[in-house]
């Protein structure tokens, strides 16, 4: 018998207890696997008497378990040849053993993962070596109860983890990877693939110590605190929050990467914003830009039950997006041209007095193609999506149907209020995984699709380029709104297929794309 047949052996058995009613939890099965594989490293046989008691240590859990499995082991010459027709014999002609990885899956959904801090690094490791710890789910659950084994776990496994996780234990893998990190450059890679605000747990200490990532940190810290008066409205939280921006706006004076000192920038006038909020009121808000003003607005429409405060923050957000926005056009836009429509004497005498040979400018009014629009509202989309929502809370009139989806998809059909926009952006929460390939399957009657996401497919469905071309084939038209963290391999497929692409450069430049994305759909 070859190593690889007793590990699908006790892969069997494990399955073939369950299906009897027998809990044997994924541990456990480990166990038994890494046993038997210890167990051949030392023989180069396979002893009777050794694979019962490896099976029955990690298996047998009372004496029906035990009788059990001795029932199904004794007197096969060959077990793996014979283990499926034994299986057979007694009754189980039906039982189909499901793929490991769903196995694995599934017991730690709904048995639970280990709670013992010992037993659970055992569990990731060897899940990890036998290629099967591939779902960002499963491992957001191990890295829930126990952080620090994040390296244990690797640093590209527990970065896709971390959008699962809640914030608080997020901000711990993070500070684990990055206080772990052989150099600057390896940790500056960690902060850019992850929320900048969740940073605020990063020691600053090291190669950090006066970079842009401490400015960074900082910026995250203080937001942080500043978020912490909203909900607790505890005055040392404000102090706090005061506090760090004093010292990450002097962090800011000496960054050494333009990327993260725009991004720690922008975590601070968040944070003062929120603080300027707590000592003077909304009022304080009039002034910043939207990409400021959408996050802080949001967490304080969370944070408050008071009808006549949300109130007050949808007519800020409808004020400032009415003043930013004004490139887009609602329902219908003007066109000029010089062959007809409705003369326009100030664009005709503007161009006789500059003398040009056709100066008569006419001007006319036509509708709008609607269009539909899927929202990409997973965790790491926040800051686009949020101003892209906001943007299309102006154009209204032709949305015929808006799609939220993250891994689960949320149909408003309209057309839509512009106030329903406004509450909506408000309100909006930004979590789960992403089913792109779902989302536009709800979306597939229509003509025109306008689509934000990073195209990231993060639940197991067809790849968004493969819904997309096939989408496309059929005679519909889509533009996508890329992030720059957007996948380019997808995205170069999907150009192929005669998708329109604009990639944004940071969330300042959305309401511009979106506008320009408008006029090619």
């Amino acid at each position: 018998m070859r190593t690889e047949d007793l590990i699908n052996l006790v892969r069997k058995l494990a399955m073939f207890l369950r299906s009897q009613g027998k809990g044997v939890s994924i541990s456990e099965e480990l166990t038994a696997i890494y046993l038997a594989e210890a167990y051949f490293n030392l023989s180069d046989r396979a002893d009777y008497d050794d694979i019962m008691t490896i099976i029955l240590a990690a298996l047998a859990k009372d004496d029906e378990s035990e009788a059990l499995i001795k029932e199904y082991l004794s007197g096969l010459p060959a077990w793996h040849d014979n283990f499926d027709n034994n299986l057979r014999k007694r009754g189980c002609k039906d039982h189909n053993p499901k793929p490991y990885y769903d196995v694995i899956n599934e017991v730690q959904y709904v048995h639970g993962i280990p709670k013992n801090p010992r037993k659970l690094k055992y569990v990731a490791n060897m899940l990890a070596k036998l290629g099967e710890l591939r779902d960002p789910r499963v491992v957001a659950k191990i890295l829930e109860q126990r952080p620090s084994i994040a390296l244990s776990v690797g640093k590209e496994r527990s970065l896709a983890a971390v959008r699962y996780m809640n914030a608080e234990k997020a901000a711990e893998v993070i500070r684990k990877l990055i206080a772990n990190a052989d150099s600057y450059e390896e940790a500056l890679s960690v902060a850019k693939a992850v929320d900048p605000r969740l940073l605020w747990r990063v020691e600053i200490k090291g190669f950090i110590k006066g970079s842009s990532l401490e400015a960074l940190v900082k910026a995250s810290l203080s937001l942080r605190h500043a978020a912490a008066s909203l909900s607790d409205r505890e005055p040392r939280y404000l102090q706090l929050a005061m506090e760090e921006s004093k010292y990450a706006e002097a962090a800011l004076s000496k960054v050494d990467d333009k990327e993260l000192g725009e991004t720690a920038r922008s975590l601070l006038n968040e944070a003062k914003a929120i603080i300027g909020v707590a000592q003077g009121g909304t009022s304080s808000l009039a002034n910043l830009p939207p990409e400021v003003l959408i996050p802080v607005v949001q967490d304080l429409y969370i944070n408050t039950e008071d009808v006549k405060e949300r109130r007050a923050l949808e007519r800020l957000l409808e004020l400032s997006l009415t003043r930013t926005a004004t490139g887009l056009h609602q329902g219908k836009r003007t066109t000029y041209n010089t062959a007809g429509g409705r003369l326009d004497l100030r664009r005709s005498e503007l161009k006789y007095i500059r003398m040009a040979s056709n100066f008569m400018t006419y001007r006319t009014r036509e509708k709008v193609k609607s269009f539909s629009l899927l929202l990409d509202i997973s965790g790491s989309m926040r800051p686009y999506s949020s101003m892209a929502l906001a943007a299309a809370a102006l154009a209204t009139d032709s949305i015929d149907l808006l799609v939220l989806f993250n891994d689960t998809v949320k149909p408003v059909k309209g057309p839509l209020k512009r106030q329903t926009m406004i509450r909506l952006l408000a309100s909006l929460r930004f979590d789960g995984y992403t089913n792109v390939s779902q989302a536009l399957r709800a979306s597939e009657t229509a003509k025109r699709v306008v689509m934000i996401s990073d195209l990231r497919q993060t639940v197991r469905d067809l790849e968004p380029s493969e819904t997309i071309c096939s989408f496309i084939s059929k005679g519909r038209r889509l533009a996508l709104l890329a992030p720059p963290s957007a996948s380019l391999a997808e995205i170069s497929k999907i150009q192929c297929c005669g998708a329109t692409v604009v990639t944004v450069s940071g969330q300042s430049d959305v309401i511009r794309a979106f506008s320009e994305i408008l006029r090619k759909v």
